[in-house]
């Protein structure tokens, strides 16, 4: 089992500030930022504005400190901030929240004493691994909102909106600054529908021990 957390980098964040408005440049519907710190400079907030403005939206870890506010570029109110659940629709022990936050997605949790499933299977150099932490959630917002522009043509603040408005509601009812307005919900946000899951199939009948079977 591993755990990866996206922690505050001074040189990541400066390098984002070109990189979103390449990005945007290049016409992308959304881009992921799995990175965070304790605030957001004149260079980084005139960036995300930028992309915003060119109908691409930012979207960015809320932080893995567990601390109630949210960290930025994701506290910029132009940007999407995102905070981790764990498997039982509960809040991750390690996601920061607050004020701001603007929607939740599985970002996994892990124990020594559980299994790996517990994670989410991710990408790595060289394979594939269970992670948990902030750069999972926050990846899975910006592929939502790909798949979501792709098949509608939603861009910019439609696309947020969707997004947002699509969420299944958890913590208190309605706006939460534990969950936003609820935990992604990735069907619901490219369909407009609830997926509907039935009971499982029954088993298959036992076979009669005593029943003969002849092939001719």
């Amino acid at each position: 089992m591993c755990t990866a957390f996206a922690g505050p980098s001074d040189a990541r964040r400066q390098r984002s500030q070109p990189a979103i408005r390449a990005a945007a440049d290049a016409g992308v519907v959304a881009m992921n930022l799995s990175l965070s710190g304790s605030s957001v400079g004149n260079a980084e907030a005139g960036a995300i504005d930028y992309a915003l403005f060119k109908g691409a939206l930012v979207i960015a870890s809320a932080g893995n400190s567990g601390a109630a506010s949210v960290g930025c570029p994701a506290c910029d109110p132009d940007a999407i901030s995102v905070a981790a659940s764990d498997w039982l629709d509960e809040q991750a022990y390690y996601t920061q929240y607050g004020a701001g936050l603007d929607i939740t997605a599985p970002g996994g949790e892990m124990y020594s004493n559980t299994t790996a499933e517990g994670g989410i299977w991710s990408s790595v150099r060289g394979g594939y691994a269970y992670f948990q932490g902030m750069s999972m959630a926050t990846s899975q917002v910006t592929g939502t909102a790909a798949i979501v522009a792709s098949m509608t043509g939603l861009t910019g603040s439609e696309l947020r909106s969707r997004i947002e408005g699509t969420a299944d509601d958890l913590g208190a009812p309605g706006y939460d600054t534990e969950f936003g307005p609820g935990r992604l919900n990735s069907y619901k946000a490219v369909t407009t529908h609830t997926l509907v899951e039935g009971p499982p199939p029954p088993p298959p009948p036992e076979p009669d021990p005593l029943a003969a079977s002849f092939t001719v």
